[in-house]
């Protein structure tokens, strides 16, 4: 294998994680405008979580900010699983904008 293919595998896996969590937010929306039930919302929100899980794994290993950073991330979502879970699949509008959001360039901010 070259360098140069070495390099660049785990940048195109964050790319497809990153699609990943990016047409799952869209198929979270779609799912909650057509009111499906409580257990598919709560499960596209954990395969969420997992796709943050492996995004934040795939990154290099940086500071202890970082490490806290990617954490607290995966803390949030974890709490608003919970939130999600105990509303019957009630998704808050904060769940979306935190989807919204760009969690590498905070966790970024954070190194």
């Amino acid at each position: 294998m070259s360098v140069l293919k070495a390099i660049s595998e785990p940048t195109h896996f964050r790319s497809k994680l990153q699609l990943e969590i990016h047409d799952l937010a869209e198929e979270l929306h779609d799912a909650h405008d057509m009111m499906l039930p409580g257990p598919t919302i709560l499960a596209i929100v954990n395969d969420i979580a997992v796709a943050f899980e492996g995004l934040f794994s795939a990154g290099p290993e940086q500071s202890s900010n970082v490490a806290e950073a990617r954490d607290d991330y995966l803390v949030l979502i974890a709490r608003f699983a919970e939130e999600i879970r105990s509303n019957n699949g009630e998704v808050p509008e904060e769940f979306f904008a935190l989807l919204d959001t760009d969690p590498l360039a905070q966790i970024r901010l954070a190194a």
